[in-house]
């Protein structure tokens, strides 16, 4: 009880207008963020089928006989063995731990390129299977946006790229022999090469989930009007607490509900009673259960009380009966109120009867743990009754109600569809005037008000909302619990991603070096380097620079790096085959 006392110490009254500091939070847990993360795994595409590779490569403009090359078809296999997404210490951490591999195929190569004279090679060509593993770091943090507000800045890491030795490719050919003693003198020579290739690539991906992220988070920023009637509900929210920690990411929002106008009708005094409570204690399992969730949503008491008090300021609940359609007249009245309102009117002539609901009270938000959640609460909901009598109209008397209005989220893993619940049991009436009726005539009531109520809430008043299965991904199941206090509901939600199917791709047939050539855009692999040969590396025709003489003596069509026993120049074959996945990358 101490507990609760504390957390509603600073109950006070919101004057229309003002923020509710504490409205809603958003939690998604590190069991959610794993979930996620076998999301990642089950939809990464197991092969990427590569077919037509081939084409030509001039070494310079001196070369009379290019080396050609061919490649047979050949599935790229790529499995993610494990995704980790971590929340602690203000930050995501995500792992992606891969594996990469190949079908077998042929390469066959043939030609002239520097040193490498009469080429005529049919190689056996396999990836070796070679974890990959990627790291990135995402911190996220809440600062003041200067205009009373907040924004969410979103800063990654460029991301790290480890990759294992990778064996040999080649098999049975002179090049394998080759790629095999440059292995031996370094066994991370081909994972260097590809990294070299997949780095700059991945270059701008930091900025890119960055950019993702915060339009993301920033689609939490709402700012709109609803009309109500005939006046205008202004509606915002915005971020207001972010947490990354042991328990999840918690990202706290704030909202300001303010009417156009207030009504004549009601008498609004000074704004709504709000309890202005903490956030709410977060852990991975639900309030008072043992049950784990993925991700919740968490409602406070005041931002409901809010936003039925704008509502009702705005005049939206003193509705004109008979405008609903509902047919009012003193005979129908008479079976409900009894003799002495029978005996007020000629029963063989009825006269209409108008009816006015005057709520005195704003409604207020109640939460349970059974049946519907979240209620309405009417108070002292007035219903004003006229008729006409000598001639004129005159107020037969007023009836006060105090009901209950459910209403059941209902979520599903197909589809989100409302449903408002009138709980006949929870109606009482009070009799504020009633001078030509004897007294309990409020009684007859209880089979009328259902009726009008449902005409001020019909059923399709709240919108069904299909829930799309994103990638094989639905939800599991959703229940519904307010916390200790009864300030804050919580809707957890368990994921259902048993049915993640990897994502199809049709792969791609090359033409030279990849999937899509590199007609226009130049050789971003820079293969005379490679070779050793063009202007950078003193090349096949303009003699030698940065090595040795003897080199270039002993090799006149070209230079050799020391230490690079032609292994650079044998890589290129079975680069050739693999150029289509960084392109795709």
């Amino acid at each position: 009880m101490w507990l609760i006392w504390s957390s509603l110490a600073f109950a006070g009254t919101l004057t229309p207008g003002a923020p509710v500091e504490r409205a809603a939070a958003l939690h998604v847990t590190n069991g959610g963020f794993a979930r996620i993360g076998d999301v990642v795994s089950g939809i990464v595409p197991p092969t990427f089928p590569v077919t037509d590779i081939g084409g030509s490569f001039a070494c310079d403009d001196a070369d009379t006989n290019p080396l050609t090359y061919s490649l047979t078809a050949i599935d790229l296999t790529l499995a993610a063995e494990d995704v980790q997404l971590v929340a602690g210490d203000g930050a995501l951490d995500l792992t992606l731990f891969l594996s990469l591999g190949s079908t077998p195929a042929q390469l066959d190569i043939a030609g002239d390129c520097s040193f490498l004279q009469d080429l005529n090679e049919t190689c056996g060509v396999e990836l070796p299977t070679t974890s990959v593993v990627v790291n990135l770091n995402l911190a996220l943090a809440l600062v003041p946006d200067g205009a009373g507000g907040n924004t969410i800045t979103v800063s990654a890491s460029d991301p790290t790229i480890t990759i294992s030795p990778i064996g040999n490719p080649l098999s049975d050919c002179t090049l394998a022999s080759a790629i095999g003693t440059l292995l031996g003198q370094d066994e991370e020579a081909i994972s260097k090469l590809l990294l070299s290739f997949i780095e700059p690539e991945l270059a701008g991906l930091g900025a890119e989930v960055e950019t993702a992220v915060a339009d993301a988070l920033g689609s939490l920023l709402i700012e709109t009007d609803f009309s109500l009637g005939d006046s205008t509900l202004g509606i915002s929210l915005y971020p207001s607490e972010l947490r990354l920690d042991e328990t999840g990411l918690m990202l706290g929002l704030s909202a300001a509900i303010a009417p156009g106008t207030i009504s004549s009708c009601v008498e609004p005094g000074e704004g709504t009673t709000v309890a202005n409570p903490e956030w709410p204690t977060l852990s991975e399992r639900a309030w008072d259960s043992s049950l784990k969730y993925d991700a919740a949503l968490m409602l406070n008491k005041d931002l409901l009380d809010v936003l039925l008090w704008n509502v009702w300021a705005s005049g939206l609940l003193c509705v004109d009966v008979a405008t609903l359609g509902v047919p009012l007249d003193t005979g129908l009245f008479s079976n409900l109120f009894g003799e002495s309102f029978a005996a007020l009117f000629d029963p063989a002539n009825p006269s209409p009867v108008g009816v006015i609901t005057a709520p005195v009270a704003p409604p207020t938000a109640v939460f349970y743990d059974d049946g519907a959640p979240i209620r309405i609460a009417l108070n002292d909901f007035g219903l004003d009754f006229s008729a006409n009598m000598d001639d004129r109209d005159l107020r037969l008397f007023r009836v006060g109600v105090l009901a209950e209005v459910g209403i059941d989220p209902n979520l599903s893993a197909t589809a989100f569809e409302p449903a408002i619940a009138i709980d006949t049991n929870a109606i009482s009436f009070t009799e504020p005037y009633n001078e030509l009726v004897t007294p309990g005539f409020s009684a007859g009531l209880a089979e009328f008000i259902p009726t009008v109520l449902s005409s001020l809430l019909p059923d399709d008043l709240l919108p069904t909302i299909a829930i799309p299965s994103f990638l094989g991904v639905g939800l599991k199941t959703a229940f519904w619990e307010p916390d200790d206090s009864g300030q804050w509901m919580g809707g957890f939600l368990l994921l259902d991603i048993e049915n993640v199917q990897p994502v199809e791709v049709a792969g791609c047939s090359g033409g030279s070096f990849g999937c899509d050539g590199f007609e226009g855009e130049g050789d971003p692999f820079d293969f005379e380097a490679i070779l050793g040969c063009g202007e950078s590396n003193a090349g096949c025709e303009d003699g030698c620079t940065g090595g040795s003489e003897t080199s270039c003596a002993t090799h006149p069509n070209g230079h050799r790096k020391a230490g690079w026993p032609g292994g650079r120049v044998l890589m290129l074959s079975f680069f050739l085959g693999l150029a289509m996945a960084r392109r795709r990358a």
